[in-house]
């Protein structure tokens, strides 16, 4: 009876606090107008590890890029608000048009359009072809090198180790995973 009791109370506080850090969010979302700010927050705060909480900045991006005719903004606000649903879509609707925007010339010809697009579909085939996700995560890490990105660079090493991982290369993907999750901190990128 006191346990159940306790964990209620503790139960009610944990709701209360997470209510509270929404509404300070969605007051936040409310204060930004600016595309780019937006898409800066949810980038943030998806790559932080919390999509929910980044899909309506992402969204708001989208639509006020589209508003603005910014079309490479609005594609990269796009393919953050579809890495952020991945929850809320099918993944083979997500994958097929990820496979579109891959192939869009906008976002093929703009590294930093294709190396995000490349992401999500990584993140996508992980559920049912790791093959296809290992080759996309190669090319995002190709990609980030290019472009002097050190920190897609350890994300697309770390997510291959997780392949490994899941391909039995226990040892290898163990290595992989725990380098890329120490230079993530050196890189302030967790």
């Amino acid at each position: 009876g006191i346990a159940v009791a306790v964990c209620f109370v503790k139960l009610r506080s944990e709701m209360r606090s997470a209510a509270q850090r929404n509404a300070g969010a969605l007051r936040e979302l409310a204060s930004l107008s600016d595309p780019k700010e937006l898409l800066q927050t949810g980038e943030l705060l998806g790559w932080r590890g919390n999509w929910t909480g980044a899909r309506p900045y992402l969204e708001q991006a989208e639509q006020r890029s589209a508003l603005l005719h910014n079309e490479p903004l609005r594609l990269r606000a796009h393919l953050g608000f579809l890495r952020a649903s991945l929850e809320h879509i099918p993944l083979r609707r997500v994958a097929v048009e990820v496979d579109q925007l891959i192939d869009n010339p906008l976002v093929a010809h703009d590294p930093n359009l294709l190396i995000r697009a490349l992401a999500v579909k990584a993140e996508v085939s992980f559920h049912f072809d790791l093959d296809v996700c290992y080759k996309a995560l190669h090319r995002v890490q190709e990609l980030a090198i290019q472009l002097h990105d050190p920190a897609w660079a350890n994300r697309a090493s770390g997510d291959m180790g997780g392949i490994a991982f899941h391909k039995g290369t226990y040892s290898l993907g163990l290595v992989d995973f725990n380098l890329a999750l120490a230079r993530a901190e050196l890189y302030k990128d967790v």
